[in-house]
């Protein structure tokens, strides 16, 4: 499903609300934030919230400059949304041949890996397990949407995204910092 935001209203309100009544975030894009919101506050939340973002005013100035959309996706990269851009690489080839020489992928030692602990409470949930595991879907995941899953035994084959930098293994990891420690070393490195 994809959520047109318009100027003026409050996206970051709209994914709580969204979470509340039971929706998946995973199904869900929130498109147009990039004209519609200014700031960087209100995309991180929806980020955090597990919701996609869709960009499509790239080259479009009579919405905003470029530059936004840059210091935007370079802001993810920080923050370890790796797999967002991997997504954006694939879904929007055209876009990402416009900023492909813009962006530069780093990854510092150690590095953060985000993980989510899943617990099957059923018979539903112990298939779920099951699925998750599964070789194939995990290429799925990795290919259409740049979650890594190597670390089950699945390689990845990091030119298939055309993404220069991608690190073809992700080996000396550490914890992911919290959302107030990921804000002082941003302004930090501003």
């Amino acid at each position: 499903m994809m959520v047109h935001i318009e100027k003026e209203s409050s996206p970051e309100r709209l994914a709580r609300t969204l979470k509340e009544w039971g929706a998946d975030p995973e199904k869900i894009y929130f498109c147009h934030m990039d004209r519609a919101c200014s700031g960087r506050e209100a995309f991180l939340q929806v980020l955090d919230a597990g919701f996609s973002l869709e960009f499509d005013t790239i080259g479009r100035f009579k919405y905003h400059s470029d530059a936004f959309e840059l210091e935007l996706f370079k802001t993810f990269l920080k923050l370890g949304y790796e797999n967002q851009l991997l997504e954006f690489a694939v879904e929007n080839p055209e876009d990402w041949e416009q900023l492909k020489d813009d962006i530069v992928l780093i990854y510092p030692t150690p590095t953060v890996w985000s993980s989510h602990i899943y617990i099957a409470l059923d018979e539903a949930g112990e298939a779920g397990i099951d699925a998750l595991l599964d070789e194939g879907i995990q290429r799925l995941a990795w290919e259409n949407h740049g979650f890594r899953t190597e670390v089950s035994g699945t390689d990845a084959d990091e030119d298939h995204f055309g993404v220069p930098h991608l690190a073809a293994e992700i080996t000396q990891v550490a914890a992911m910092p919290s959302y107030a420690a990921m804000e002082k070393i941003i302004a930090a490195l501003s």
